[in-house]
């Protein structure tokens, strides 16, 4: 054989490295298609989690709400306490009613149900 009988065909080293390329070129679309499906996966739970806290704070801010309205309506019928629970007592736990529903007033919650007995129909937060 002949010293230039030994070399590869320079069209042949080319074909193989293009083939190279392409399989390197479909790995790196699959990966990426799969990166895709898991953050789409993770954004999807991520809003369902939030989705979920946001109906836990919204509840709580309700509630609060609702403490806040009958603790105001229990000490104008009784402006001097009752046996055991001074109207310092109560004042306190509507201010600290009021703290919690002006802490949780950023977020948008729905609005609350009537308070029936309160006279407190609605009330809604900014």
């Amino acid at each position: 054989m002949t010293e230039t009988s030994k070399e590869v065909d320079p069209s042949i080293k080319a074909n193989e490295t293009a083939k190279k390329v392409l399989n390197r070129l479909w790995f790196l679309i699959g990966a990426t298609l799969v990166l895709y499906v898991v953050i789409g996966g993770l954004a999807a739970k991520i809003y369902s989690v939030s989705q979920e806290n946001t109906e836990a704070i919204c509840a709580v801010r309700a509630e609060s709400e609702k403490r806040s309205a009958t603790s105001k309506k229990f000490l104008e019928e009784h402006p001097r306490g009752i046996s055991g629970i001074s109207p310092a007592v109560l004042r306190r736990g509507i201010d600290s009613a009021d703290s919690t529903v002006k802490a949780l007033s950023t977020v948008d919650c729905p609005a609350p149900p009537a308070i029936p007995g309160t006279g407190v129909e609605t009330e809604t937060t900014p």
